[in-house]
């Protein structure tokens, strides 16, 4: 099992730091040619072709360093103006929101009890260990409860949340299986309480909290985000951004979550976010698992992302000033995983 790392934000020169100053693309991205930035324009080239060629069912490959765009393609019929189901990813963005509530005060911390938020919970339906259930147990997804999800979702968890008319009953109702904090188990349930008590803090739908406070300072309009039966935006999954969109995610936690001078995201919110809290089982096995980001392991750089199902990877490399983004309909999601391991790191120089 790797050793997770330990966080450290770059230092960058005076004169990188400059340039990265004037670099937020609310409205466009600067561009710059791969050599210009570090990155052997053959190699990267020879990645591209790679994906090209090779039918993996990648809808778009987006790559910034040093805050520059410096390769960008789409696959048809994928166009720049397409809107990607993040699946989820969407998690990852239900986290950035969570850190802006606790920040704007709606939230007390991520120690505070998840049923706070659900008062309407019949108690005696509650034994004590979910009562001791917190939202970093949600975030981190060791909240405890006895839940199964896979793919293809035959009779799982989530299938059988989706199929229930009340989704955050439905996952408040399930039987705990170990002590909150003690065992990590996928749970996209979980992430739609996230969702729900966002709603519940804030007096407004998770999409209008994120339009307000996350998409309008980064320039990202007509978002779709799908609701469960009760109206709550879905936290497991269900937001759709265009390619473009999603860079502008990473690269706000590539800055530590600045955008144009302005602390968006708490730059401490954004270091947690990213921090190796528990190691995963299923889906990716010794993956480690921050607060709704993945940490890839066993590469020379501490890399984390946002993913979901079917190839959407929104990758930050600290390290290396790199986002890379993949838009895809593969049936390997982890492909594009593979082709930023064995092509694209080398590109870099």
């Amino acid at each position: 099992m790797a050793t997770p790392a330990t966080p450290v934000p770059a230092t960058p020169t005076p004169e990188l730091a400059a340039v990265r100053a004037a670099q937020w693309p609310t409205t466009g991205w600067p561009t710059a040619a791969p050599e210009e930035q570090g990155i052997d324009p053959h190699a990267l080239r020879a990645a591209f072709d790679t994906v090209r060629e090779g039918d993996f069912g990648i809808n778009s490959l987006f790559v910034v360093r040093n805050g520059f765009l410096v390769a960008e393609e789409y696959f048809a019929p994928f166009q720049p103006d397409s809107a990607q189901h993040l699946f989820s990813a969407t998690k990852s963005v239900i986290s950035i929101l969570i850190g802006m509530a606790i920040e704007d005060g709606y939230i007390r911390s991520v120690d505070q009890p998840v049923l706070d938020f659900f008062p309407e919970i019949a108690p005696d339906m509650l034994d004590e260990r979910k009562r001791r259930m917190t939202i970093a147990h949600l975030l981190t997804m060791t909240a405890g409860l006895d839940w199964y999800e896979m793919a293809p979702y035959n009779g799982d968890g989530m299938r059988q949340m989706i199929a229930s008319p009340d989704w955050m009953a439905f996952v408040l109702a399930q039987p705990v299986a170990h002590e909150p904090g003690a065992v990590f188990c996928y749970n996209s349930g979980a992430s739609h309480l996230l969702s729900a008590l966002l709603h519940a803090a804030t007096g407004q739908s998770t999409l209008a909290y994120a339009e307000e406070r996350l998409f309008a300072p980064l320039g990202i309009a007509g978002v779709s985000w799908r609701t469960d039966p009760q109206g709550v935006n879905i936290g497991g999954w269900g937001l759709s951004l265009t390619t473009r969109d999603m860079v502008k995610l990473g690269y706000l936690y590539l800055r530590q979550g600045e955008w144009d001078g302005v602390q968006l995201v708490p730059a401490a919110w954004v270091t947690a976010s990213t921090t190796w809290h528990a190691t995963s089982a299923a889906p990716l096995d010794g993956w480690g698992y921050g607060y709704q980001w993945w940490l890839i392991p066993d590469l020379p750089y501490r890399v984390f992302e946002a993913r979901g199902l079917l190839g959407q990877h929104i990758v930050v490399i600290p390290d290396l000033d790199l986002v890379v983004v993949f838009t895809s309909r593969s049936e390997n999601g982890n492909t594009p995983i593979e082709i930023l391991e064995n092509n694209l790191l080398p590109a870099i120089q």
